[in-house]
């Protein structure tokens, strides 16, 4: 679960790495982030804190081990579920922990799920624990120390050391060297595997020391709970004087509970006062307590890394950012509403707001608990102050604070206001050109007064509006928007008067489109006005106001009140976004807007080139432009936490290792990336997999965006998204890597995570399966060619049956005419119409015998194709099946791969054979009905060579498609399709590589469409043309690459063509090429044009 980042307020001086002594003077608050035990989910109070390798937070609580990674909790509870006191992080990246009767590591299940694995199984059985008050680790071992022994684990082993005094009290490393007390006895060091009394000093032997820091001339700092810091030199081995600060009857009052210092600050964490940090002089300290927003006063552990601090509190855990470089005052600091103009005024900062003027006043001592700067009221300012103006002196008057409040115009001496003059003021600003003029505006218009007399000189009194702002460019002008009406320019004459014939309104007719909320400002020589959705500059050669391109990097819905540049060239707009100047112009930095709380920004002031102040409606902020710590920079990794796969988890963010007999502490027990052998195998229907990932950043984490990728399913990365996981259903079968990386709010991304897997192919697509298909086929072809011999078989007794009748029929008729020879005479009439009917059954009989020839034709071709053509590629893969099923071990994978490129030719060549069989015969059989419609040649047969176009690519022969693309026929379009696909494939066969097959077409007379097929192939015998056509002769020949035909193809296109109400004929010439023509009729569209 994501941490929900709460604005929090803390000392901002403790949270800039530089020296203190060189900040403002102002001391404000800053956001603090606050982790309740309400988002961890579990116990209160937290113990210890470290890190790892992958940059994942450990922290030791009163339930197991939580490990915070950017985006959600987990927790690791121990072998007995016992509090976690202490942890630590070894150079190989393995986390120890040391509970209560307990201590051991954490590693990665099977599943990468990181689990506890305990240690004291090592231990002698006899010996009793008890808690682990301290875990150091150096020179590749790992000590636990309890009270009463101190346990040494150097990878594979346990030593044990029993305490010689009263109690182990504390142990720590100083200088690459491990140090404990023992009460009653001293102090102690390991040295070569064994513990050595350095000094029995008294000191030592009764002391509650427990912790040393490096002081200056070798000297240390001696730590303990009861006393303030002491100097030890170790030299004379004695104390020679305090560690003199101001903040130890601080720590002394509210108890010391943890400690720890780095090259420019000790950390004291108390027990019920918050956090104290003090330099090596001990004459600077700051306090972090419940007073500013630290969520509970009570700290156990204290853990430095990068630019953060860490705290393990008694309720919670809290992270304070030292290169956060934004600071707040809100109405506890004296700023109860919106800020509407800051000014920096002989060294001391005004703040005019809605209800007054407020002045910063630093405390006494700025260095204890709450003395942060606060904003006092000036008491004779009550209403809305709206300006201030520095009016700076020259050789007639003398400089002033000038403020603009709605009773009117007051100058402020020594943090108190003197009035000038009454009236509605909204803005005081001072003339460049007559630098002891006053620009005031009001209500009604604009005033000028002279401040060397204090009188006004003269008005502008005809526009009716809140004046906020103004400019006043190089010559002197001075520009003033005014709604809805434009921009107005006036100048000031010698007199010091307003010039009324120079006073002149700029409108749509100069090119500005709107005119509600203008703003005016002056860059050097250049006029900028900025109003909803457009910014513009002014030209002096058009008198026009022309569109400013610079700013269009920002959001269409940014109207630009407040324009600030910095010492670097930067703009500053609103105080939310940094436009930062490069090589193409300005780039858009949106930094600052993150980081601000959402609220209206109503003015802003560049404090000498190193802050920014932001006046907003949640309060006034101070943003340090230059910062020594900067977090921007800080590398991190993006971790793939979690894998299912169809609700089932198959990986939980670590790979483990360590190998069962290896030595813990030289090598990795644990990795983030994926080894190759971890790259799983899915069967088929495991196709639901859900990705969650989280990155290790713990600035701004909700902030923090992610693009995915999943390579082999994805075409391209994912637009960056809040969401911190990714589905994906029915997969098809394949090879995937799946790709995530992160983008912090600082715009910095980190490397991407991936995770590989395969999915299987699903059984019916295995080459098994294709053979059973293959068999099926053959089958149901041979089953269609039996039933049609049987009918045909019938047909032929039917046929002779009748011939017989009808010959007996005829005999007796002719037995009846001798014997009533009397009657030939009146029956003559009677003859000779009963011989026209037996001439026309005879007739019909011998075309009826014509058929049974034709059909007997068409049963020995079927008997020939089935017993040749069939017979040679089954024949082929039951041979290769019957060699592989008796010998599969003993061939090689090239020989397996051979085998199984020959019964693919072989399937190919059979599945060709029965697909023009199948066609033949439903023709024949009378299924395949005519059904002509209108349809686009070109499209026709580019749908028709689909499958001819992979062959000729692999016989590297051009195929080309000329077919003009307006010519629509009107025939059947599977007939035609199987016409064009029989002969481009012959083409193809008949022809070598290099060389080209090209399909063409052309309106001929009488409506109809010619279309050609021509190959450059090997060309066609003059003598075997006439056999081409004909089912009553076998003519079948390989083609260039030993190709299979069957001489089907072309008497089942002379058909279709027929049926289609055309003609087919070739052209060839040996070793020069053949050309297939064919007629089809135009469609009826067509035709009625043509």
């Amino acid at each position: 679960m994501r941490n929900k980042t709460t604005y929090i307020l803390v000392f901002c001086t403790i949270l800039i790495g530089s020296s203190l002594k060189n900040l403002a003077q102002e001391r404000g608050k800053l956001l603090l982030q606050n982790y309740s035990y309400t988002e961890y989910k579990a116990e209160t109070q937290n113990w210890a804190i470290t890190t790892d390798k992958n940059g994942l937070m450990y922290i030791g609580n009163s339930n197991g081990v939580l490990i915070y990674d950017g985006s959600g909790w987990q927790l690791v509870r121990i072998s007995n579920n016992s509090i976690v006191r202490k942890l630590a992080t070894s150079d190989k990246g393995t986390v120890f922990v040391g509970g209560e009767g307990t201590f051991g590591f954490l590693y990665a299940d099977k599943l990468g799920k990181t689990v506890y694995v305990p240690l004291d199984t090592l231990v002698n059985d006899s010996i009793e624990i008890g808690a682990v008050w301290a875990l150091n680790i150096l020179n590749n071992r790992v000590y636990f120390q309890t009270q009463n022994y101190l346990f040494e684990y150097n990878g594979n082993a346990i030593k044990t050391f029993r305490s010689r005094g009263r109690y182990f009290y504390s142990s720590f490393v100083y200088e690459k060297s491990l140090y404990i007390t023992e009460i009653d006895y001293g102090l102690s060091k390991i040295v070569s595997d064994s513990l050595q009394l350095l000094t029995p000093h008294k000191y030592f032997k009764n002391n509650d020391l427990f912790d040393i820091a490096p002081f200056r001339d070798s000297l240390f700092l001696m730590i303990t709970f009861s006393k303030p810091p002491q100097i030890y030199d170790p030299k004379q081995l004695k104390i020679i004087g305090n560690f003199e600060s101001s903040a130890n009857d601080y720590i002394s009052a509210n108890g010391l509970n943890s400690f720890a210092y780095d090259a420019n600050y000790l950390y004291f964490g108390t027990d019920k006062g918050g956090l104290a940090i003090v330099d090596y002089s001990g004459k600077n300290v700051e306090i972090i307590d419940e007073s500013i927003g630290l969520q509970d006063p009570s700290i156990y552990a204290i853990y430095l890394l990068n630019n953060k601090i860490w705290l393990g509190l008694s309720s919670g855990v809290s992270v304070i950012d030292r290169s956060n470089k934004l600071k707040l005052w809100d109405k506890k600091n004296g700023i109860p509403n919106s800020a509407t103009s800051i000014i920096r005024y002989n060294g001391v900062l005004y703040a005019s707001q809605i209800l007054g003027l407020s002045v910063a006043q630093n405390p006494a001592n700025s260095g204890l608990a709450g003395n942060l700067t606060q904003f006092k009221p000036v008491p004779e300012i009550k209403y809305s102050a709206w300006s201030l103006c520095n009016f700076k002196a020259n050789s007639t008057v003398k400089s002033a604070l000038i403020c603009a409040s709605s009773d009117g115009l007051y100058e402020i001496k020594n943090k108190q206001a003197k009035l000038l003059s009454y009236g509605s003021f909204t803005l005081a600003v001072q003339s460049i050109k007559y630098p002891e003029l006053l620009i005031a505006c009001y209500y009604d218009g604009i005033a000028l007064l002279n401040m060397k007399t204090y009188k006004y000189t003269s008005f502008l009194e005809k526009y009716d509006y809140h004046y906020r702002n103004l400019g006043q460019d190089a010559n002197g002008r001075i520009w003033v928007p005014v709604n809805t009406k434009g921009v107005m320019r006036f100048e000031i004459n010698d007199s010091m008067k307003v010039d009324t014939k120079s006073v002149k309104i700029f409108g749509k007719e100069h090119g500005i489109k709107s005119m509600l909320e203008m703003y005016i400002f002056i860059e050097g020589d250049k006029i900028l006005l900025t109003t909803p959705g457009e910014v513009y500059y002014y030209d002096e050669k058009t008198e026009a106001f022309l569109p400013e391109k610079r700013f269009s990097v920002l959001p269409k819905d940014v109207i630009i009140r407040q324009l600030d540049k910095d010492a670097t060239g930067n703009y500053w707009i609103n105080g939310a976004y940094r436009l930062i100047r490069n090589a193409d112009g300005l780039a858009i930095d949106s930094l600052l807007k993150l980081q601000l709380p959402n609220g209206i920004v109503e003015t802003t002031y560049m404090d000498n080139e190193e802050f920014l102040w932001i006046g907003t409606s949640e309060g006034l902020f101070r943003y340090k432009l230059k910062n020594e710590l900067n977090d921007n920079a800080e590398k991190f990794k993006t971790l793939i936490r979690k894998v299912s796969v169809n609700d089932s988890v198959i990986f939980s963010g670590i790979y483990p290792l360590y190998l069962k007999g290896a030595n813990l502490l030289d090598a990795e027990i644990s990795q983030i990336f994926q080894p190759a052998n971890q790259i799983k195998k899915f069967p088929s229907t495991f196709d639901n997999f859900k990705f969650e990932y989280s990155a290790v950043f713990f600035s701004g984490e909700k902030h923090t965006n992610y693009t995915y990728k999943l390579k082999g399913y994805d075409k391209h990365w994912s637009a960056f998204t809040k969401f911190t996981y990714k589905e994906y259903t029915n997969l098809p079968y394949g090879s995937y890597t799946f790709y995530v990386k992160a983008r912090n709010l600082y715009g910095v991304e980190s490397e991407p995570a991936e995770f590989s897997f395969r999915i299987a192919k699903p059984w019916y697509y295995t080459t098994f399966a294709i053979v059973l298909y293959v068999i099926a086929v053959i089958l149901g072809v041979s089953g269609i060619v039996y039933y049609n011999n049987r009918r045909l078989i019938f047909e032929k007794d039917r046929l002779e049956k009748l011939v017989l009748e009808r010959t007996a029929e005829i005999s007796q008729q002719k037995e009846e005419i001798m014997v009533q020879s009397e009657e030939l005479i009146r029956a003559n009439k009677n003859i000779r119409k009963k011989n026209r009917r037996l001439g026309a059954q005879k007739d019909e009989i011998e075309k009826q015998a014509k058929e049974l020839e034709a059909t007997n034709a068409t049963r020995d071709k079927f008997f020939s194709i089935i017993s040749h053509d069939l017979r040679s590629p089954l024949a082929t893969i039951y041979s290769v099946l019957q060699m592989l099923r008796l010998s599969y071990e003993s061939f090689s994978r090239e020989q397996l791969k051979d085998f199984i490129d020959e019964m693919n030719i072989s399937i190919s060549s059979t599945l060709n054979l029965l697909e023009n069989l199948l066609e033949w015969s439903g023709s024949k059989q009378g299924q395949i009905q005519s059904k002509p419609q209108n349809y686009n040649l070109l499209n026709l047969t580019n749908e028709a060579i689909v499958p001819v176009r992979e062959r000729a690519k692999l016989k590297n022969i051009e195929l080309t498609n000329v077919i003009p693309a307006e010519i629509m026929i009107f025939a059947d379009s599977n007939m035609i399709q199987t016409v064009l696909r029989n002969l481009v494939s012959n083409a193809v066969k008949f022809t070598t590589g290099g060389k080209t097959v090209t399909i063409s077409a052309r309106i001929i007379k009488e409506n109809f469409c010619e279309i050609a097929v021509a190959d450059t192939g090997i060309g066609i015998p003059p003598e075997s043309i006439p056999k081409l056509f004909r089912i009553d002769t076998h003519h079948s020949t390989q083609g260039t690459d030993k190709e299979k035909g069957t001489g089907l193809g072309l008497i089942l296109c002379t058909e279709f063509v027929e049926r289609n109400n055309g003609t087919i004929w070739v052209e060839s010439e040996v070793n020069v090429g053949t050309t297939f023509y064919f007629t089809i009729p135009l469609a009826h569209l067509q035709n009625e044009e043509i």
